[in-house]
């Protein structure tokens, strides 16, 4: 399975479809909110799901702040990460990530890739499509599950 991740896309939907051509085949989408719209859009538009949350810049009451999403026996949490303050740390999130006894995490809000592992949980920041910081390169994150493991990987969008 492999599943494509993308955040604050912030209106530039020829990067995120530029991303999503890149990302080649996907089995689920995923967009992490900040111009949530913008996957609305790319959802009309390539006739298929992307699981959306909001992020801080979004106002939309029918998308949810947060999601759980169960891939391959996974327990995927998918949220912007600003209500846990990841712009400064991570002990909000990883705290989260805990009560909800979630074995990967998906956010964005810092527009910094990263991956990193706590306590045997996955936290994976695909970076930002549409204000990238700390790189030039705008960037997304893929997530292959293969026999119960999980292999992430950041990728910078060439300019």
């Amino acid at each position: 399975m492999r599943i494509g991740v993308m955040s604050d896309t912030h209106g530039h939907l020829a990067t995120a479809r530029r991303a999503i051509k890149d990302m080649g085949n996907v089995d689920v989408l995923v967009h992490l909110g900040d111009y949530c719209h913008d996957a609305v859009l790319l959802s009309a538009e390539l006739q298929r799901e992307i699981i959306s949350v909001k992020g801080n810049c979004d106002f939309s009451s029918s998308i949810p702040a947060e999601q759980i999403i169960e891939a391959q026996g996974l327990r995927i949490y998918a949220t912007h990460g600003h209500q846990h303050g990841v712009k400064w740390d991570h002990d909000g999130i990883i705290e989260k990530a805990r009560d909800l006894k979630a074995d990967v995490v998906l956010f964005g809000h810092s527009h910094i890739a990263e991956i990193f592992a706590d306590n045997g949980i996955l936290f994976i920041n695909p970076g930002s499509i549409g204000e990238p910081r700390g790189s030039d390169a705008p960037s997304y994150a893929i997530i292959e599950i293969r026999n119960g493991k999980t292999y992430p990987y950041i990728v910078a969008l060439s300019l």
